[in-house]
This record gives structure tokens, C-alpha cells and sequence, in this order.
């Protein structure tokens, strides 16, 4: 379990409350508290919104109420998840409503700090910049973990250890078949829809007038619901190499004042006192080594290239896991149940053997029928 310290948290951030809510969150991984963007989205909002909270690492989903993954219980013994939706992005939402239901609403504590004349604006770009990242920035997360043949292996030996072995397997398989038919375009355009939301952001940070606080996007002095949003993301492909995509972590090395922002703010939000610096940036993973001659030569007179058979390569070795897996099941249970049916025969033939029909009494059968006869022949005679 992971407990986070209240540092660096104004202190009109800070509930009230003093019960302890259980957030369920998928594991933490690669110096972030979790490795899903969404449980980081979430992790974020409660830190500023100053609820206190429980983080529960699972890599199973059905540990939680709502069999999703994030889930956050307004109470501990609530039988009831606050929200059940359809992926990650939308359970993350429904917790972060279920904040707002209590009270805990940072948009509307940001735009009160705001002057009066100017509390519409802020309101109307606190909701269409964050409709933009959630457009942009969290299919592209999704896809990274879920999707992208090049960290899908390093996502799934992440999530493997925390699992018994049908499931490391079956979860993890499960995931990515609802991500792949939830998104349907190329993964791509996926990739570069995602750098134009860095963009917008990085642009963001920069329009900020002279003299304004840059320690949040909006440049106002209380944080949103897009901050906690865009730096959960951010510090994703920043800080998880191996299962970040690598065109969103060059993306985000060309903007300095982005990564900037997402590490400082996430320093203010997560780290203990007197703990290193959160997040250092890992470096990319080495480019791919080529493959041996023999099976480059399979590939070209297979008429595929290279990274298309890695990617068969892989699935076929996920198939053959999960065949073996089934044939061994199959064969415990045909093992079983040639073993019963071996013992009731045996039962059979005892009771066989013991039978009037079994050898052992012919000879009282046909002494029986001789003393008949010869009865018969003496009636016959009188």
C-alpha cells in the first residue's frame, strides 16, 4: 500500500474529513505510484483535492467493487464502487466525479480565486482544455499500454508478477482485445493526435502574462482538473520507458517547459520530505537489434517485414502459451476421469465374479438340474 504525505498542499486544499477512503489503483512501476495514467490521474486529483485516501495496488480488476480499474470508494465498507465504466479513462472520471459529489471540486475552487470579470473565461478553458486532453492524450496512453506491439511485452511482464498464472495471461489479453476494438484508428494517427495536445499545452504554458504563476496551466493560483490530467500523462511516457511509446517521449523531449512543469508539479504533489527527486526521466530503450540472416530470410519469402513478423512472432508465442495451458487442463481432467472410470469397472467384475452367472456356480447349477430330471423320470414312472 502506498501512502503519500500531505506536503507542499495548500492548506485550502485540505478536507475536513479525516476518513480514509480505498482507492483501488492498478501496481506502482518505474518510480511512478502506478503504471496506468488513469489510477496516476486520479492518485493526483485526491492528493490536491486534500482527501484523505488509501491507494490499494491490484493487478487484477476484479478485486475491486466495480471490477474496473480505478476504482475509488467513497467509504471502506461501501459495498458499492463510485462508478463502473467501460475502460480505464472513463472509471477515472466517474472517481473523479464522485470527488465533486463530496465537496472536493478543484475547478470550482480554482475559478473562485479568479477575479470576477474573468471567472467565465476560466471556466469556459478549464472545460474545453480538457475535453482536448482527454481527446488526445488519453486514447494515446491507452494504446501505449495496451495496443502498441513495441511495449505491449514490457507492459504485460510488469502486470505478470502480480497474478497467478492463468490470469497473468487471460487479464492482460482481455485488456488489450477491449482497447483494440474501443479504437479504431491507426495507431499512427493515434501518436500524432496525442503530439498536437502537447503542443497545445506547451503553447499554454507559454501565453502565460508576465508576473502569472507557471505552476499551473491555467496560470491561476489554485489547480484544476486538467492539471492533475495532463500530468498524469505527461509523467507516463516521460518516466515509464519501456512502456511509454517512443515518438510521444521524443515528442516531450523537444518541449522542455512541459516536462518541466509535469515533474515539478508532480514533486509538489507526491514526494515525502526528505526523499529524492519523483520522476527522473528514464533514457529511451536501445533501438531493436536485426534480426539473425535465417529468419530475415523467412520474413522476405514470407512477403512480410520485419516488425510485422515480431509482432506474429509474439502473438503466436501468447497462442501457443495459452494452448499449452488448455491441453494441460484438458489432461488432468481426462487423467481423472479414466482413473474413475478404471475403479467402477473393477467394482463391476467383482460383483460379476460373485454373481450366479459366474463360473464358480455351474457346478451347484447343473447338480440342481440333474436331481430335476431324474424326479421328473421317476413321476414318469409311477
Amino acid at each position: 500500500i502506498i501512502i503519500f504525505s500531505n506536503r507542499a498542499l495548500p492548506p485550502s486544499h485540505m478536507s475536513a474529513s479525516s476518513s480514509s477512503s480505498a482507492l483501488y489503483v492498478w501496481p506502482p512501476a518505474f518510480t511512478l505510484p502506478s503504471l496506468c495514467p488513469s489510477s496516476l490521474y486520479v492518485l493526483a486529483y485526491l492528493r490536491l483535492a486534500g482527501i484523505q485516501h488509501t491507494p490499494i495496488p491490484t493487478s487484477e480488476p476484479s478485486r475491486s467493487p466495480s471490477s474496473q480499474l480505478p476504482c475509488f470508494d467513497a467509504s471502506p465498507d461501501a459495498s458499492a464502487s463510485s462508478h463502473v465504466g467501460d475502460d480505464a479513462v472513463a472509471a477515472a472520471r466517474g472517481c473523479v466525479d464522485a470527488c465533486v459529489a463530496r465537496g472536493a471540486d478543484l475547478d470550482a475552487k480554482a475559478t473562485s480565486a479568479v477575479s470576477t470579470t474573468g471567472r467565465a473565461r476560466f471556466t469556459a478553458d478549464a472545460t474545453a482544455y480538457l475535453a482536448m486532453a482527454e481527446a488526445t492524450l488519453a486514447p494515446a496512453s491507452q494504446a501505449a499500454l495496451w495496443i502498441d506491439p513495441k511495449t505491449w511485452t514490457a507492459v504485460r511482464d510488469v502486470l505478470a508478477p502480480g497474478m497467478p498464472v492463468p490470469l497473468n495471461w487471460a487479464v492482460a489479453y482481455r485488456m488489450r482485445r477491449a482497447t483494440q476494438l474501443a479504437m479504431p484508428c491507426r495507431l499512427e494517427d493515434v501518436y500524432a493526435s496525442a503530439v498536437r495536445g502537447y503542443d497545445v499545452l506547451d503553447r499554454l504554458l507559454k501565453a502565460h502574462p508576465p508576473g502569472a504563476s507557471s505552476r499551473f496551466l491555467l496560470g491561476g493560483t489554485q489547480p484544476t482538473r486538467l492539471d492533475a490530467f495532463a500530468m498524469a500523462h505527461v509523467l507516463f511516457h516521460l518516466c515509464a520507458a519501456p512502456c511509454a511509446a517512443t515518438p510521444l517521449r521524443e515528442a516531450l523531449d523537444a518541449r522542455p517547459d512541459l516536462t518541466r512543469w509535469a515533474t515539478r508539479l508532480a514533486a509538489d504533489v507526491f514526494v515525502k520530505e526528505g526523499e529524492a527527486p519523483f520522476c527522473t526521466p528514464m533514457p529511451l530503450p536501445p533501438p531493436p537489434t536485426p534480426p539473425p540472416r535465417q529468419s530475415e530470410s523467412r520474413g522476405t519469402s514470407g512477403g512480410g517485414g520485419g516488425s510485422g513478423k515480431s509482432a506474429s512472432d509474439e502473438e503466436r508465442a501468447y497462442r501457443r502459451g495459452n494452448i499449452l495451458a488448455v491441453v494441460s487442463a484438458l489432461g488432468a481432467m481426462t487423467l481423472y476421469a479414466l482413473s474413475s472410470i478404471e475403479w467402477v469397472e473393477d467394482e463391476d467384475d467383482e460383483e460379476l465374479s460373485r454373481s450366479p452367472m459366474s463360473g464358480e456356480g455351474t457346478s451347484a447349477e447343473a447338480e440342481a438340474e440333474a436331481e430335476e430330471a431324474e424326479a421328473d423320470e421317476e413321476e414318469a414312472g409311477e
